[in-house]
């Protein structure tokens, strides 16, 4: 089977290095159609009737990444990303959403030291519009995030490197400002490849890459923290939660580890560990994520990757139930806080085209009984890439 060229996400991932001088780019068009069945990502509550609602929407977006080394020690590269998602429904007009997102990072190498110095910023923002009007009662979980940060990476013999961040974050949750934030974060990163063969003479040599990492984060936000106001304290009723003086304050805590593995086929691990500590009732957890992933080559140029994803949650509170009660500390803004499983299909058709084809599920956490989530999309599509 032929080797598989498909590069792995791992927790330190770089743009290939361009030659000095030579800017390497690449510019990178997609559209088609899903089918969402439930599409204003509806929670059920035990004994309740929801109105889960299901529609097909069209996709479209434009990706940008470049890499370019002014001199041999200095290395900038930018990645940029727009997208509409369009539904066909009056319902689904609440859930029009078009996406801009932007990256940039700086990076100075000081050979005499053996280390890296960096400089990183990024920005995301989900913007909801109407193609016409709706008369649906759900909003969009649109946000609006920014960060920057600086970074030193030390490196050692054997392609060991340790990279030590600062930086400072914030959060816009445009339907609920109450979960606003903003905060600095800390942290210290590790990361290592194994090789069995020499990958400049064997073209079977296999690697093996270690990311390990962690990082904490002060959130402050724009609400006051709550407080338990019922004799029991364990009640999961949100009007057992009263209003303080105290600004709501969270300190959020994560250790991640993954191991990625780079032969005929890609396989990747990776665990994660958060804890969010907050002195607002109800938004104290920990939640841990178990993620396996495969990409493979299935036959003549059709590749297939898989990947699962398991969350684990321990409420340190009572979750409280009410739907216009719930925490975005609980719930999911975006999928990645679900239970999922996802295949992803394609095939190059060409030097520039390639077809490709999604199917995800996604369901609540398994230790969450009250709230039960079901979601399924099924998308198809096109891929134009062009650049040298």
């Amino acid at each position: 089977m032929t080797r598989v060229a498909i590069a792995a996400t791992a927790v330190l991932v770089a743009l290939p290095a361009s030659a000095r001088g030579e800017p390497d780019w690449n510019l990178q068009l997609e559209g088609g159609s899903e089918y969402d069945s439930n599409i204003h990502r509806i929670e059920v509550r035990d004994g309740d009737d929801a109105d889960v609602e299901a529609a097909p929407l069209a996709r479209l977006g434009a990706r940008h990444r470049l890499a370019w080394r002014r001199v041999k020690s200095e290395r900038l590269a930018l990645s940029s990303y727009g997208g509409l998602k369009l539904f066909t429904t009056e319902s689904g007009q609440s859930e029009n959403v078009g996406i801009v997102s932007a990256d940039g990072s700086y990076e100075w190498n000081l050979p005499s030291r053996r280390a890296l110095l960096g400089l990183h910023g990024g920005y995301y923002d989900a913007i909801p519009f109407e193609l016409y009007d709706s008369t649906s009662s759900y909003r969009g979980r649109n946000f609006r995030t920014a960060s920057a940060e600086g970074s030193t990476t030390l490196l050692a013999d054997g392609g060991h490197r340790v990279s030590a961040r600062l930086g400072y974050r914030t959060f816009e949750y445009k339907p609920d400002p109450l979960f606003d934030w903003a905060g600095d974060h800390y942290a210290v990163f590790y990361q290592t490849t194994w090789w069995r063969g020499d990958p400049d003479q064997d073209p079977d040599a296999t690697s093996l890459d270690f990311n390990a990492g962690y990082q904490i984060e002060r959130r402050g936000y724009d609400s006051s923290a709550r407080t338990s106001s019922c004799a029991d304290e364990d009640a999961a009723d949100p009007l057992c939660s009263a209003g303080t003086r105290l600004a709501r304050a969270d300190l959020n805590h994560s250790l991640a580890a993954e191991l990625v593995y780079t032969g005929e086929r890609i396989y990747s691990a990776r665990y994660e560990l958060q804890v969010n500590d907050s002195n607002s009732h109800g938004e104290s957890l920990v939640r841990q994520r178990f993620r396996a992933g495969i990409t493979t080559e299935l036959w003549r140029r059709l590749f297939l990757t898989a990947e699962a994803t398991v969350l684990v949650n321990i409420y340190l509170d009572p979750l409280l139930l009410a739907r216009d009660e719930q925490a975005t500390t609980f719930l999911s803004i975006e999928d990645e806080n679900r239970n999922s499983l996802s295949l992803h299909l394609s095939r190059p058709l060409g030097e520039h085209w390639a077809a490709e084809a999604r199917y995800a599920i996604y369901s609540n956490e398994f230790t969450n009984d009250e709230l039960s989530f079901l979601r399924q999309t099924a998308y198809l599509g096109a891929v134009y890439r062009y650049g040298p």
